[in-house]
């Protein structure tokens, strides 16, 4: 055996054994100390458990709790047995004893007794029996409640029936109706059914066996609801303090914690069975649903769910169309570059910028012809040809060359075709065949071939805006001077530069024909009101020039054509074309569909999204608002009315469908975005920082992959043969775009469109985040095209190509899940069809449209973002979203296909897979990762507690990986941001980390201390994607709003520093922030590589540094460095907590005597929290193997010796009342008594409340840190005891009755009027029933 062992370490080495040690001994542990236990091993003697894994953790808390669960039950009638028991019965004799002696010395007690040491010894193990308990007995307190509730309510039905009728009732004709009737008035309501699973509820979780150990909100907060844990000396009052318990634990859970879980299971169960009846239902609970949470982070949104699925489709033609516009130009790039390459042309002649010119020329000279009913391209003029010929023969590119060209041209030409014929065969078209191709080649040649620079945008740095050479201005300017002339009007120089600034100003882009127009005054002496909007498009029709009143001449075009900076490009006029036929023909057949299905639903009584006429769209659509034009819908084409009639037009439906049919949705913060100073001060730089700190940099793409591939262990798609894995990969990496090494096959590039058209691929959360926030700007974010090109074509170039890989880092990842899925599911049909389970096999397509689907709704994808998603990244809050959405949206949907598959016989063993793939991405590859790393290097979970204690705030609760490196100094990995299912893990990660740290430094307080502070920090960090500061408004408030301290404290230059320095630390921070290619990393691995030392003297270690790649990196953990830091934070919050007393007392107000008492205790309360805080930091520290003499010197140094000595002994140190403070008390009191010399002043602290203060004081030195503050002093204690309305003296004998003051006749026994009872402070009681004499 021990040779075996031996071999092992030999071949995997040392700490690869010792990682594995606890998963193989854990279960060996958990039967060791049961079998201690059970043999009467004395305490002393029991063998140490060390380190459970957490599936022996989990499944000991279940074993736990559910032995608990009949003991709690069977304790309870021995508490209330022994509750009326006779006096002075010894605890010992009680029955809650005996039973715990019997219980104890029992087979399964003993059982317990061990199985209790191994949950005691983690988080996971007490928090699984905490709720087994808790979810055991409260559903079946809650079930039994509401079946007695049901029959209690039909008993009574029966018998108020009876006794309204006078008589028993009698079966008869309508009885099956009377019996349905009768089930439904037995039914419980909703309030009803709330109260029983309320009370039910409450009821049964107050029978937990260990409920001090579990403990409620008021232990941990404070409050009426927190337990008394003094045990009582006899049996009648220990069994009165547990009932007491229990109560309080039970109230709590009926006004709490029971209503809150019923509230989430009653609005899941509405959204998962109502559905899309939501949105029209009567019931205000689901309006508000559908209105607050079904709307706002549903992916259709306001939409219907087809309507939605719709849009997506003509979204993904629409991308496909733009793929086959690329892969068109590769080509034709490819032959440009042969010809270049063979007839010795450099790129940079200018020979090759009039080739690209005059093939552009060549691709819209000639018409197509209509052949047998469609459009057809027949070849290029002669004379085109002939041309282009002689140009090539000029620049020497041969015949044969030329051939491969035009080959290309007609190929272009072709493909454009297919959409033509397709938009024809619609049915929608109103113009002839011959008609139709002009219009199509109309719009080619004059509309697509040309772009603007005039329209490319505005920005408030005025070196980014277009500007028109002085020529081109002059050339306009001779235009307007000419037809003024022809008009009878001299205009002056001043007035044509008025008409130039006045046409940059109001220039606008058409629509239809994406062409610049903009308004012209009427130069005429009859009339120089009227306008007329002048649009270059109107001067050239049929591909030939036409005159207009402005524009006269073909040399006045050409000088518009300059001024508005056109640029003609072959790429362009293809791209463009491509794209409008792709949307034209998408959008043709997307009306068509939605036609024919509201048709379809209709004739099935179902509800549609258009109707035929406006009644019966109120009827169905009912709680929406319905269009109110008369004519119905009206949906516009860029084709014109003329020639294309939408087959919606006329139909009726929501005003929220309509914009969704229009394509012209809005968002959220929609008016926002659409400031121009909004846009230049928030949107713009956001989205600069945003694409600095992912698309162009290094570390993101690296991380940007590794993390991707997550996903795939998530959906369980990495649970196949290790062969097919690599196969499907390759498969998917042959599939990917851009094609940057080598040209994609045909085959691949037909699966990539395949997957565009589903909406499976192009979709990441965060690029796509990005891009939104360009559409946002306008113009698909142009302002950064040309910020980049400022800089030249190269970083242009990078941009563009750093921004297509970070899209295929993701794309990859999701093609292999499809191609894996595919697999899987075909095999899955096939074995069905084997077995008789199904009778034919699906078609290839119909499986690949399946499994789109799945990787859609299971694999993060932008196009699935909600209106709240799409509208947060507008703000100024927030960074990226929309990917903590997307893992929460497709978590979930992995839960629930993974259980739907493994329901279903065909594909059981696919959900088995699937959900044992997501449960080891979500928690057991990091548990696992973590218990390994802890394994190897030896380290405790007291370790880890200790660790977290000084992690700075941005990594606090996050999913740690902690070990010891070579040097034995202790390193932690912050994974979370390497781990994609981080935002649901979370959570429940730091709800287990609260308790872990409380069980390693207050042991004795109950689970629901730690369970509340990781809970409070979990719903921090999974709220803070959307409400921390983005990357450029944290940046801006740290150099401004925090006059140079960072959010973190971090101070970035000196107050007092000359301004030079300040604005050059601010300077450098800010591009430091900003900055792109992972600037501080990558100086970090400078650093490393070159074994430099850091601006504070750190070592970085090369290793670390390379680490980060995949967001890994390890991080040194210095205890004195850190515990240096949060001294700042001890001596600042003993300066706070002193302000709370001194602040309301010195301020100079009114204040009684209890005020002043009250605030000395509660500025010790939180005090007492600043020395608990550091003793838990110094005993981290020491957990961290901090020297002694170190923390010593360190103390020293902060000159905090006497407070390390109190925290090291346990002591705390109230802050002593000072001789100045009480003379300031005295100084404001007699100033008071001096300016309201008709009142009757307060005194301030007195004699007596100085007395009562320094016992505080003295009693407050004698408490111990380890214990709750509120339990060793009370404050009721010192307060002032009210005067007794009884009295023991005799009574006066009769007086006569005095004066009574008119005024004072209606003043009612207490002496305060009920407004003056309501309105005044305590104090200002007191002083007007003191001029009143009734003080």
């Amino acid at each position: 055996m021990a040779e075996k062992d031996d071999r092992a370490k030999t071949i995997f080495g040392n700490e690869t054994i010792n990682a594995f040690v606890p998963f193989l001994g854990s279960q060996e542990k958990v039967a060791k100390r049961i079998k201690e236990r059970l043999t009467g091993v004395p305490e002393s003697e029991l063998t140490p458990i060390g380190y459970i894994d957490p599936y022996t953790s989990f499944a000991a808390g279940v074993l736990d709790g559910a032995i608990k669960i009949p003991y709690g039950v069977v304790s309870l009638t021995a508490e209330i047995a022994d509750a009326f028991r006779e006096d002075d019965v010894p605890i010992d004799e009680s029955y809650i004893g005996q039973l715990e002696k019997y219980f104890d010395n029992s087979v399964l007690g003993k059982i317990q007794q061990g199985n209790e040491d191994i949950v005691k010894e983690s988080a996971i193990g007490k928090l699984t029996s905490a709720f087994t308990q808790l979810y055991g007995l409260a559903r079946v307190g809650a079930s039994a409640t509401v079946k007695a509730a049901t029959r209690a309510k039909q008993i009574y039905n029966k018998y108020s029936t009876a006794a309204k009728a006078n008589k028993i009732a009698k079966a008869g004709g309508n009885a099956t109706k009377a019996g349905i009737r009768a089930k439904e008035l037995n039914k419980l309501t909703g309030l009803q059914n709330f109260a029983a699973v309320t009370i039910g509820g409450a009821t049964g979780t107050s029978m937990i066996a260990d409920i001090e150990g579990i403990g409620t909100f008021g232990d941990a907060i404070g409050g009426p609801s927190a337990l008394d844990r003094d045990e009582r000396k006899t049996t009648e009052d220990e069994a009165a303090r547990r009932l007491w318990n229990r109560l309080k634990f039970g109230v709590e859970g009926a006004a709490i914690s029971v209503p809150i879980a019923y509230g989430i299971n009653t609005v899941a169960k509405r959204i998962a069975q109502s559905g899309k009846k939501l949105k029209y239902s009567d019931d205000q609970l689901d309006q508000w649903i559908n209105k607050y949470i079904v709307e706002p982070f549903a992916p259709s949104g306001k939409k219907s769910q087809a309507l939605f699925e719709g849009i997506k489709r003509v979204e993904g033609e629409m991308a496909a169309g733009q793929i086959t516009a690329r892969d068109l130009i590769l080509d034709i790039d490819q032959t440009l570059y042969k010809i270049a390459k063979e007839s010795g042309i450099s790129n940079n002649n200018p020979a090759v910028k009039r080739l690209v010119g005059r093939l552009d020329e060549l691709l819209t000279s000639t018409d197509d012809v209509i052949s047998n009913g469609k459009i057809t391209f027949k070849g290029f003029e002669p004379k085109k040809l002939t041309e282009f010929y002689n140009f090539l023969d000029e620049i020497g590119v041969s015949k044969n060359q030329g051939d491969e060209l035009v080959k290309e041209m007609y190929k272009v030409r072709n493909k454009f075709n297919t959409f033509k014929n397709s938009l024809l065969q619609g049915g929608n078209i109103n113009a002839a065949n011959k008609e139709f191709m002009d219009i199509m080649s109309e719009r080619m040649r004059n509309i697509f071939t040309s772009e603007y620079k005039i329209m490319e945008g505005k920005s408030i740095l005025p070196f980014l805006n277009y500007k028109p050479t002085e020529s081109a201005i002059n050339g306009v300017k001779s235009v307007f001077e000419k037809y003024a002339k022809q008009n009878g009007v001299e205009l002056s120089a001043q007035d044509l530069e008025d008409i130039i600034t006045d046409i940059r100003k109001n220039i606008s882009m058409n629509s239809l024909t994406k062409t610049p127009e903009f308004p012209m005054t009427v130069l005429s002496v009859l009339d120089d009101n009227a306008t007329q909007i002048i649009n270059i498009a109107d001067n050239i029709k049929g591909g030939r020039f036409k005159p207009t009143t402005l524009i006269q001449a073909e040399n006045d075009l050409r000088a518009f054509q300059r001024f508005f900076g056109m640029k003609r490009d072959l790429r362009n006029t293809i791209i463009n074309t491509m794209s409008d036929l792709a949307a034209l023909t998408a959008k043709d057949r997307f009306y068509n569909n939605i036609y024919k299905q509201s048709q379809t639903l209709i004739e099935a009584g179902e509800r549609a999204i258009v109707y035929p006429t406006r009644i019966s769209a109120m009827r169905n659509l009912r709680k929406q608002n319905i269009i109110s034009d008369k004519q119905g819908l009206q949906l516009k084409s860029p084709l014109g009315e003329a020639t294309y009639t939408n087959p919606l037009n006329g139909q009726f439906t929501s005003r929220e469908f309509r914009d969704a049919l229009q394509f012209s949705e809005k968002i959220m913060f929609d008016d926002l975005a659409k400031s121009t100073v909004y846009k230049n001060l928030v949107l713009i730089p956001k989205g600069l920082t945003q694409i600095s700190k992912t698309i162009l940099g290094p570390f993101t793409h690296a991380r940007n992959f590794f993390t991707a591939s997550q996903f795939a262990l998530g959906t369980g798609n990495l649970f196949k043969d290790p062969r097919k894995i690599v196969s499907n990969f390759k498969k998917a990496f042959n599939t990917i775009q851009p094609q940057l090494i080598y040209r994609n096959s045909p085959k691949d590039q037909a699966l990539y469109k395949f997957l565009l058209e589903e909406q499976v691929v192009s979709s990441s959360a965060t690029a796509r985040d990005i891009a939104g926030l360009l559409d946002d700007i306008g113009r698909g974010g142009d302002v950064y095209m040309r910020i980049f090109g400022r800089f030249g074509r190269g970083l242009k170039k990078l941009y563009e190509k750093a921004a297509d890989i970070y899209v295929a880092e993701d794309d990859i990842w999701k093609t292999y899940n499809f191609l894996s899925e595919f697999d899987t599911y075909k095999n899955a049909y096939a074995n069905a069809l084997k077995t008789g389970k199904i009778n034919r096999m699906p078609a290839d397509l119909t499986i690949a449209k399946e499994v789109a689907n799945i990787v859609r709704n299971t694999v993060p994808n932008y196009g699935y973002i909600g209106p709240f998603g799409q509208g947060s990244r507008r703000l100024p809050l927030g960074n990226f979203v929309s990917f903590p959405i997307e893992v929460t949206r497709t978590s979930a949907n992995i839960a629930e296909l993974g259980l739907k598959e493994a329901r279903n016989p065909i594909f059981k063993s696919v959900g088995y897979k699937r959900l044992l793939g997501f449960a080891t991405a979500i928690g057991s590859a990091p548990m696992m990762a973590s218990a390994m790393l802890a394994g190897a290097y030896g380290v405790t979970k007291a370790t880890v507690a200790a660790v977290r204690e000084f992690l700075p705030s941005f990594s606090d609760d996050s999913t740690l990986f902690v070990y010891r490196d070579e040097k034995g100094n202790i390193k932690y990995i912050d994974a979370s941001g390497a781990m994609v299912y981080d935002t649901v893990v979370n959570p429940i990660q730091s709800v287990v980390a609260g308790v872990e740290r409380e069980n390693v430094f207050n042991e004795d307080d109950p689970l629901i201390t730690g369970i509340l502070k990781g809970l409070s920090g979990g719903i921090g960090r999974f709220i803070r994607p959307y409400v921390d500061e983005s990357i450029y408004l944290n940046t801006i408030n740290n150099l401004f709003v925090r006059k140079g301290i960072t959010a973190e404290g971090r101070r970035l230059w000196n107050p007092d520093a000359p301004w030079g320095e300040k604005i050059k630390e601010a300077v450098k921070y800010a591009l430091t922030e900003v900055a792109p290619l992972s600037y501080k990393q990558m100086e970090r691995l400078r650093l490393a590589g070159f074994d430099i030392p850091g601006p504070r003297g750190e070592k970085y270690e090369l290793s670390d540094e390379l680490a980060g790649f995949y967001g890994m990196r390890p991080i040194k953990v210095d205890p004195i460095k850190s515990l240096n830091y949060k001294i700042n934070d001890f001596k600042s919050g003993l300066r706070n907590t002193r302000s709370l007393f001194t602040s309301p007392v010195l301020k100079g107000g009114l204040m009684n005597q209890e005020d002043i008492i009250e605030r000395y205790y509660v500025a010790n309360q939180q005090r007492f929290k600043k020395y608990l805080d550091l003793k838990r930091k110094v005993e981290a520290a020491e957990i961290l193997n901090a020297k002694k003499k170190d923390l010593i010197r360190l103390f020293e140094k902060r000159q905090e010796s006497k407070n390390f000595a109190l925290v090291q002994k346990n002591k705390f140190a109230p802050f002593k009342l000072t001789k100045e403070t009480i003379e300031e008390a005295k100084r404001q009191e007699n100033l008071l008594t001096d300016t309201f010399d008709e009142l009757q002043i307060p005194a301030g602290i007195t004699k007596q409340t100085l007395r009562t203060l320094f016992n505080m004081q003295r009693k407050m030195y004698k408490l111990k840190l380890n214990k709750d503050f509120e339990s060793q002093i009370s404050l009721e204690d010192f307060l002032p005891k009210p005067i007794s309305s009884q009295s023991n003296a005799a009574p006066l004998p009769q007086q006569p009755m005095p004066n009574v003051n008119p005024g004072l006749a209606q003043i009612p026994q207490g002496g305060l009027t009920p407004t003056e009872d309501a309105l005044l402070s305590d104090a200002e009681k007191q002083i007007r029933l003191r001029q009143r004499g009734l003080a």
